[in-house]
């Protein structure tokens, strides 16, 4: 098995130490990053170190877990408004590569693991829910209608679906 560096795990910590400094350190999310940015990097050498398949499988799945984990604190930053959606884009793309990674080494290390194709799922709203949606994108892009006023604007996250990007990748 050749040698592999897992640079791009170490950039995202570079990248996520960096944006630590405009976090403050009271906020819950603070710890959350810092603990998982760095798990990512001791779990693919503690996977690399181990000798079997099960072994290297676990300690590789757990870094992609925590691969994810910090995306999702990026998009908790960015919807409390303590940075914005351009701050995180290049984090976020190199977590894409990471995870691609991972997934690549999991399915590497645990060939006979079954995998389930990504489900497309449908939901669908009552109508009452779905004209309140209609009627709140058009007070959100015109703030002269009625009921539209800074207080009812909702941040919503910006999520990339890292799992499915991976695994079609």
């Amino acid at each position: 098995m050749p040698y592999i560096f897992d640079h791009e795990s170490l950039n995202f910590v570079g990248q996520a130490t960096e944006l630590l400094e405009r976090v403050p350190k009271t906020m819950a999310v603070y710890n959350q990053l810092d603990r998982a940015s760095t798990a990512i990097s001791l779990n693919i050498a503690e996977g690399i170190g181990k000798f079997t398949p099960p072994d290297r499988y676990r300690y590789y799945d757990t870094a992609r877990g925590s691969a994810l984990e910090c995306a999702a604190c990026l998009d908790v930053l960015v919807v409390e408004k303590v940075l914005s959606q351009d701050k995180i884009e290049d984090p976020k793309r190199t977590l894409v590569s990471v995870v691609s990674m991972l997934v690549r080494l999991i399915k590497a290390v645990a060939p006979g693991r079954v995998y389930e194709e990504s489900p497309n799922y449908i939901a669908s709203l009552p109508d009452e829910q779905v004209k309140e949606k209609e009627q709140d994108k058009r007070s959100s892009k015109n703030p002269n209608l009625p009921g539209a006023s800074p207080s009812n604007a909702r941040a919503q996250p910006v999520a990339l679906r890292l799992d499915q990007q991976c695994l079609s990748g």
